[in-house]
């Protein structure tokens, strides 16, 4: 297992614009443009297979990151202050002239090393963002529509068929793994515990949350755990049992 040290400072308001943006369509087709671009190959190959930088990271940093290139660009002074702690939440260095009334003579400089620090926040956001399941279907709704924009035939290795993906030839040990810790061991339809703790139980499956027949991902973000009967009985519907969750008290 691997650990890694995060700071949320920031990361709490960047997963709650990107959840805005999927939830309530806050000023959503810019972003979504920007990073969900069906005509672009990057786009293609994250749906087709698990990549651990994932389509929700790369929209996460373009909401954001958007946000912060128009701050930039409108030259708020008083701005300067939010610029320095984001670089420093990012473990970045501060450059002098942030901390004067010269920084807008560096927006260049300062929106390269903004959009840096913007993907390390952004993947602290992530960690808040993933464990949020109808946050992630949600998403993949939004996702599916620039998959049926896709052309299919220009990738014939990807798609069975227009809108519809080929299922991944291989699920990586990191993403069961990933998948397992979050959905703390146990079928997301009917709660039953796969840990092997209490029962002896190996009927493990990793679901596509939204069906690839219904243009659903490969994407990390659209996987679920469900045991073999309840793997079996959603098939292809597009059903998605709300989040169960055992209260602290």
């Amino acid at each position: 297992m691997v650990f890694k040290h995060l700071d949320f400072t920031y990361a709490y308001a960047f997963a709650a614009r990107a959840a805005d943006t999927v939830l309530c369509g806050v000023d959503a087709d810019p972003y979504i443009h920007d990073s969900l671009a069906e005509d672009d190959l990057t786009f293609v190959t994250k749906i087709r297979r698990p990549a651990k930088i994932t389509l929700l990271h790369d929209f996460v940093h373009a909401v954001n990151f958007s946000d912060l290139d128009y701050a930039t660009g409108h030259f708020e002074i008083e701005a300067g202050e939010d610029f320095a702690g984001l670089l420093a939440s990012a473990g970045a260095e501060i450059p002098a002239w942030l901390d004067s009334d010269e920084w807008p003579d560096h927006v260049s400089e300062l929106d390269k090393m903004l959009s840096q620090a913007a993907l390390t926040v952004s993947a602290a956001a992530f960690h808040i963002l993933f464990a949020d399941r109808p946050f992630l279907y949600a998403f993949q709704k939004l996702v599916a529509e620039r998959v049926r924009g896709v052309d299919a035939l220009e990738f014939p290795d990807a798609f069975n068929r227009p809108g519809v993906l080929k299922r991944s030839s291989h699920l990586p040990v990191w993403l069961k793994r990933a998948v397992f810790h979050r959905d703390h061991g146990r079928c997301q339809a009917c709660f039953t515990d796969l840990t092997g703790m209490l029962t002896t139980n190996e009927d493990i499956r990793l679901d596509h949350m939204l069906p690839l027949a219904l243009s659903g991902t490969n994407d990390p973000t659209n996987f679920q755990l469900l045991c073999e009967r309840c793997n079996l009985e959603k098939s292809a519907a597009d059903s998605f049992d709300t989040q169960k969750v055992h209260s602290y008290w």
